[in-house]
Parts: C-alpha cells; sequence; structure tokens
C-alpha cells in the first residue's frame, strides 16, 4: 500500500500521500474530496516546530538540573535531569523519524521511507515506558 500518514483534526481526516492529498470527512460515505496542500504543509511545519520548542526546552532542563544537582550533591535533581535527558533522547528520535520518512523514494525503497515514521514512534513509546 501506498504511504499514508493520519492526522486527526476534529471530525476530519487528512490522509497525506506523497502523489496526492485528500480531505476526507468523518460523516461523509467515504467520498474522496481535495484537500488545500498547503493547510497540510502547514499542519506539518507546525508539529516540527513545537517538537523543536521541546527539544530544546528539555535540553535547557537537563542542563540547568544537572549542573545544580552537581552542584550542590542531589540526587533528586541529577535523577530529574536524566529523566529531562531521555525526553531530550525522545525528541531527537521524533524529529529524525520526522525528516527521514519525509526522503524521496529510492531504488531502495520505491515507495518512500514513510514506515520510518511508524519505527521512530515505537523507539518513543520505548524510551517513554523505559524512562
Amino acid at each position: 500500500s501506498r504511504r499514508n500518514h493520519m492526522l486527526y483534526s476534529g471530525f476530519q481526516t487528512f490522509i497525506l500521500n506523497r502523489s496526492s492529498l485528500f480531505h476526507v470527512n468523518a460523516n461523509s460515505s467515504g467520498v474522496k474530496e481535495r484537500a488545500d496542500p498547503e493547510r497540510c504543509i502547514e499542519l506539518e511545519e507546525k508539529g516540527k516546530r513545537v517538537t523543536w520548542i521541546g527539544l530544546w526546552s528539555n535540553l535547557g532542563l537537563f542542563g540547568l538540573k544537572g549542573s545544580v544537582g552537581y552542584l550542590s550533591g542531589s540526587a533528586s535533581l541529577i535523577a530529574d535531569a536524566l529523566h529531562s535527558g531521555s525526553d531530550l533522547c525522545s525528541d531527537v528520535v521524533a524529529l529524525a523519524a520526522i525528516y527521514v520518512s519525509r526522503l524521496p523514494p529510492s531504488e531502495k525503497h520505491p515507495y518512500g521511507y514513510g514506515h520510518y515514521e511508524t519505527v521512530g514512534s515505537l523507539c518513543v513509546a520505548f524510551l517513554l515506558v523505559t524512562a
């Protein structure tokens, strides 16, 4: 099957396909209507922006908590810094999965790299469970 990404926005489902963009209403009888590609790209860019903000926030928290915990000898602050570090790893994995999944198809992957997003989600879930 072709690479599809689903985003849920209220009662609407946006199906993003590399070759075409469709907009499907949840209450429709399955009739596909052409979506606004600019809106879909805007939603994807907002998601990347939020992840970048989270990455920089977690990097700051990791550094601040780690240094204050080390200087004060507080084991709980050092442990919390490690927790912020695992959140930072989750952000890196999520961004890497987003960027790799958007690569164009190649000879090795003729349908594209879309399933790397699923692998990235699995890795983030593993990090959340083990943190």
